[in-house]
Order: C-alpha cells, then sequence, then structure tokens
C-alpha cells in the first residue's frame, strides 16, 4: 500500500512543468525560454540595484529588471544561464560559436561557426591545427606535421618551402608539395602578380617579362607621352593614391590586401633608404648571330648590323620619340657628322627590340632576366649595376643551341641586345648614368633623353631632370673629358606623377663588353608590411598574438615577440602548478593518449 507522501509526490511531480538540460550538438544559439514577467509584489524590494541580497532571496542581479537576459525581473537566475559577477550581463547557455569552451562538449571554440579555420563547426579542432584558448584564432599546430594550416603554405620545410612552413620566391606550393613557378606559361601562381604568357608577357601589356604587374603609361606614335597610372599591385604609391598600400602583388594576408588596402593585424610604410640594399629591374636580352659567326652546318639566319660595321659613337641614328609600342624608330644607316654606316635597314633595326619575324624567319631569341643594382650612396639614394665584362648570355640564345660559334680570343656570347623600362615618381633631381659599349639610347616619357651614339668603346653619358619637368643631358665620348654635348629639353613631366624611363642597348662587336647604369634619386620601393604583436591578431608573420596584456609568455600565454608560446597545455610538459594531470603533446585527445586535450586523465577527447 502506497503512503499517503508517496500518492503527494506523484501528484506534485505530475503537475509541475518538467525542465531537462539537454545535451546536443547543434551549433544554433539555444532558443531561449518564454518566462514571462515577473510578479511585481514578488520582486525583492532592491532587485535591479547590481548587488545580490541573499537575504532578500536574490540569486543574481545584472542591473536591471528585464525577463530573458538571465537574469530575471525577480533576480533569479534564468534556467541553463550563468550569472558570475553582479552588476554585469549574464551568460547564456554555452552553445558552439559563443567564443567559450564547454569542457566534455567542445574542444574549441573560435566564436565562429566556420569550417577550415582550425575549429570546425561542430567545435571540434581540424587535423593540422591547435586552438589552445576560447575565442581566439586557431593557428598551425606545427610546421612539419604535413598539413598546411594556419599563416602556413606549404608543409613540410624541404624545396621551396622554408624552416617556418613559407613558400619561398618563385615557388607554389599545395598540398601535393612545391615546384618552381615559370614566368611565360600563362599560368599566374605563387609570388607572379600576373602571367599572360610569353607572348604577352611584354612592356606595354600590362604584365612584365618577369610576371609583375606594369604601370599603363600613354605610349602616343612619334609624340610625347603622359603620366602613368600606377594600378594595384604595382608595387607604386604616390601620395594622391586612394591605395593605402602597394606590396608589388595582389595577395591577400600579407598587409597589403588585393585591393592595396591595410589588412587587420598588419602596419605597413614605404621603405627607407635602409631598407633597400638593392633595386632590381626586369631586363630582356634578344640574341643574335653575328657575321662569321653561325656554326657549321646550321641554318640559323645572320643578323646583318652585328659584327660587322665599326665606329666612334655616331648619334641620331634613332627618332627624337618612341613608336606606339614603346620602341625606338630607324632614323638612317648613318650618324650625325659622318658618313660611316652604322645600319643596315629599318626591317633589320626593328628586330633589335621586339619578338617577330622578318619574312618569317626568327632571327632573335629571347632571354628573360633581372638587372640588380646595389645601393652604392644615400644622399642622394643611388643604386648602380656595373661591368666591366658583361656577358649575360653566355650559354644562352644560339649559344645553347648551337647554331653560334665563339671567337677564340675572348669566348663569349656576343651579338646582342637589352632593354630595360623602369617606373618613378618625378620629384626633381633625378640623375640617370651610363658608361658602356655599344649602342645606347635612353627615354623618358617617350621621347630620347641621352644618346650615346652607335658603335663605340667605352663611353659614358647622363642626364638630370630638372623641377620644371625639362631634362638636361650630357654626353662624351670616352672615359673623360670635356662634354660632346649639352641639351636642355622639355619632357612634360609634372611633380608627383609615375613616368617612365625605357633604355635600349646594344652589344654588337667582340672587342669588349660594358655595362654601368647608376640611377640617384629615384623612389624607394614598394611598401613594406609587418605584423602587429599586441594587437590580439595573428596574421601570417606571427605565431600567436593573445593582445598586450597577455603576450608576456606565462602559462598559456603567447611570447611577447609573438613567435611562440610559454607553457601550455600541449607542450608535452605536465603543469601540475596549473592544474595539469597530463600532457602527452600531439597525442592529447586521441585514441594513442588516455590524457585529453584539456590536459586531464579519463580519455575526453
Amino acid at each position: 500500500m502506497r503512503s499517503h507522501l508517496t500518492i503527494a509526490l506523484g501528484i506534485l511531480l505530475l503537475a509541475a512543468p518538467l525542465t531537462f538540460a539537454v545535451c546536443s550538438e547543434s551549433s544554433d544559439p539555444p532558443v531561449q525560454p518564454d518566462v514571462g514577467p515577473s510578479d511585481a509584489n514578488a520582486r525583492p524590494p532592491n532587485c535591479g540595484n547590481g548587488s545580490i541580497q541573499v537575504t532578500q532571496g536574490e540569486t543574481c542581479d545584472d542591473g536591471n529588471l528585464d525577463d530573458g537576459d538571465g537574469c530575471s525581473s525577480a533576480c533569479a537566475i534564468e534556467p541553463d544561464w550563468t550569472c558570475p559577477m553582479p552588476g554585469e550581463p549574464c551568460l547564456p547557455p554555452p552553445f558552439c560559436g559563443d567564443g567559450r569552451i564547454e569542457p566534455l562538449i567542445e574542444v574549441c571554440d573560435d566564436g565562429n561557426l566556420d569550417d577550415g579555420d582550425g575549429c570546425s563547426s561542430a567545435c571540434a579542432i581540424e587535423p593540422g591545427w591547435a586552438c589552445p584558448y576560447a575565442g581566439a584564432t586557431c593557428r598551425a599546430d606545427q610546421c612539419g606535421d604535413g598539413i598546411i594550416a594556419g599563416a602556413e603554405t606549404c608543409d613540410p620545410p624541404g624545396l621551396g618551402c622554408d624552416e617556418n612552413c613559407r613558400a619561398l620566391p618563385g615557388h607554389a606550393c599545395d598540398t601535393s608539395g612545391c615546384h618552381e613557378t615559370i614566368c611565360g606559361d600563362g599560368i599566374e601562381e605563387g609570388d607572379e602578380a600576373c602571367d599572360l604568357g610569353v607572348a604577352a608577357n611584354a612592356w606595354g601589356q600590362g604584365c612584365t617579362p618577369n610576371c609583375r604587374l606594369e604601370p599603363s603609361c600613354p605610349r602616343p606614335d612619334g609624340a610625347l607621352g603622359s603620366a602613368c597610372s600606377t594600378p594595384c599591385g604595382s608595387g607604386m604609391l604616390l601620395a594622391t593614391d586612394a591605395k593605402a598600400c602597394d606590396d608589388g602583388n595582389l595577395a591577400n594576408g600579407d598587409g597589403c590586401s588585393s585591393t592595396c588596402q591595410i589588412e587587420a593585424g598588419w602596419t605597413c610604410a614605404q621603405p627607407t633608404i635602409a631598407d633597400t640594399p638593392t633595386l632590381t629591374l626586369p631586363i630582356v636580352y634578344r640574341d643574335f648571330i653575328g657575321q662569321s659567326r653561325r656554326a657549321p652546318g646550321s641554318s640559323a639566319p645572320i643578323h646583318q648590323d652585328f659584327n660587322v660595321f665599326g665606329g666612334s659613337g655616331t648619334r641620331e641614328l634613332v627618332e627624337v620619340f618612341l613608336d606606339a609600342d614603346g620602341k625606338p624608330v630607324f632614323r638612317a644607316t648613318t650618324g650625325l657628322g659622318t658618313s660611316s654606316q652604322q645600319l643596315t635597314s629599318a626591317e633589320n633595326f626593328r628586330l633589335w627590340y621586339r619578338d617577330e619575324p622578318l619574312a618569317g624567319v626568327d632571327y632573335g631569341i629571347r632571354v628573360v632576366d633581372e638587372l640588380t643594382l646595389s645601393r652604392i650612396g644615400e644622399s642622394p639614394m643611388t643604386y648602380q649595376f656595373s661591368s666591366t665584362g658583361f656577358f649575360p648570355i653566355d650559354g644562352k640564345g644560339w649559344h645553347a643551341s648551337g647554331d653560334e660559334t665563339l671567337p677564340a680570343e675572348a669566348p663569349h656570347n656576343y651579338s646582342f641586345t637589352s632593354e630595360v623600362h623602369y617606373w618613378f615618381e618625378f620629384k626633381g633631381g633625378e640623375v640617370l648614368s651610363f658608361y658602356g659599349d655599344d649602342d645606347l639610347w635612353v627615354f623618358v616619357n617617350g621621347r630620347l633623353a641621352l644618346d650615346l651614339g652607335g658603335l663605340h668603346s667605352q663611353q659614358r653619358g647622363q642626364f638630370t631632370i630638372n623641377p620644371d619637368g625639362t631634362i638636361t643631358s650630357h654626353g662624351f665620348i670616352g672615359v673623360g673629358g670635356a662634354w660632346e654635348y649639352t641639351a636642355t629639353e622639355d619632357f612634360g613631366l609634372s611633380q608627383g606623377n609615375v613616368y617612365e624611363i625605357a633604355i635600349f642597348h646594344a652589344e654588337r662587336m667582340e672587342t669588349g663588353s660594358n655595362y654601368q647604369l647608376t640611377l640617384a634619386g629615384f623612389n624607394a620601393g614598394k611598401t613594406a608590411c609587418a605584423p602587429i604583436c599586441g594587437d590580439g591578431l595573428v596574421t601570417s608573420g606571427e605565431v600567436c598574438d593573445d593582445g598586450a596584456a597577455n603576450d608576456t609568455g606565462g602559462y598559456g600565454k603567447c611570447l611577447p615577440d609573438c613567435m611562440g608560446y610559454g607553457p601550455r597545455c600541449g607542450d608535452g610538459h605536465t603543469d601540475t602548478d596549473h592544474g595539469e594531470s597530463c600532457d602527452d603533446g600531439p597525442k592529447n585527445g586521441t585514441d594513442q593518449s588516455t590524457c585529453s586535450r584539456i590536459c586531464t586523465l579519463g580519455g575526453f577527447q
């Protein structure tokens, strides 16, 4: 026979609403109960003042009389809420994406429901990632585990991948490994800013021969050009730009975004002189077979302008203005003040700086390279490339194909041209100097600024860009002595704008090869960005960043330089002083360990 107490309890249980705490894997925030307004007569007299009056029956007080926010209008904690601090908002029931880790239910919570960022939409740590702190950005677990995660662009280190699991310049990496990029294959990858293919990677087409974005410079046929526009990714930043930075590429995650805006967690600035020890310019060589240099048995074409004429430097072989393609234009076969022939025809000269056939025959072979100038002065900033044995295509071009023989007394690959383009922000006072042989013409804004004439031995010249937009050029024969000529002409330049310098050179005889290019007072270079340690944002240049106050290197904290961690769960050392009962490092929370992800025994994962 049931007792009256048992019956009463049964009736009470049937009459009372039942509340169950249900653990769910749903990532959606829980629906809050509709508690309704409390009876004002049952409300403690001081409820809502932000201080808990235990003697009046309060279990919370968040400073208001609202229901549904965790602390009811009667100052009672609502179901499944947590109210840790009087006067502060209560914490809702835990759910994946709230930035709090609920032990035994979640192993991470980075405050979002995104997959692929280390902490999945189910609040589980993804392979290759580490998520040491609730609400913080996850990062790569370790470089060398074979999984590309966090700021890594490759893993493991090796060919094309450095010790920090970042792809080396000139390489592209994916989960299968790294490979060298090939500028001209039409595939934009790695640190290439563009790649339109061999034929289209040319000056004036938007993508330079070395796969860098090119400023757009109007090139009218036979007339002065005008200021260039500098697209995002060109590496040039002007004071009047809408761009906040330009690091010479269109990659995100390196501080300067694909839209040339500074990314969160980074600081970007134009480099100082000390930051730019070198200046690298794209250069294109075109190799030709000169007279008497075709190999026996070869049918390769001989170019009639190479290894045939002689001279001591003759000017006015080319027109004053470039054509619409940005190339020099043939003017005469003989130079100023002499009857000595230097060139054969406009058709043959056209091939010097173009990749095209003549009557269906390809005379030249293009070789793309870079010319690196070293800093030699700082007032003004001055860069120079200098070589008294300038043989950049030895073993390349027609020589590599076996169609060209080399002179026995000087076994080098002569008979070639070179072409360099450089863009600068005009401020006034810039100086370009050249010393070498054989042919040399320099154009600024489409107009001839330096004419060192045709075939000659070592010859020097220079020009200065004046603040009023004119250029004063000088040239003389030999290594010293008085200027042969001095001229000042209007080049239509306006300060603060970007203009193009085009340098056209040729090595045509077998009596030595010299090349010295000096640039003084030109712009320093592209934007340099660096991560901000202490802002709480982990960027690709940091291992961790928990904010300036937390980057102390203490337990569970990031080091002050944001390049590593202090003691923490997962480091393989059991820190009993910090509540750890075990620590098996990367094995924590796996079937290889009885230690959980939070360094407690029991096998919880």
